[in-house]
């Protein structure tokens, strides 16, 4: 399941990307995050963008 201290990091790093999604090219419409945020709530994308940064860290 991966630590749970660096998973809450990544949780609380997903989530200033969605506060901040106006500066954030990533979360504009159009992307896979504004996408997600326009059809899921903002707290479901929030884990999910933080568990793709989980499997990423692992894989590098």
């Amino acid at each position: 399941m991966g630590e749970r201290s660096l998973r809450r990091l990544l949780i609380l790093g997903a989530n200033s990307v969605i506060i901040k999604r106006h500066v954030h090219s990533s979360a504009r419409p159009g992307t896979w995050l504004g996408g997600m945020l326009s059809r899921k709530p903002p707290m479901l994308v929030r884990v999910a963008l933080g568990q793709f940064g989980n499997v990423s860290c692992r894989q590098g």
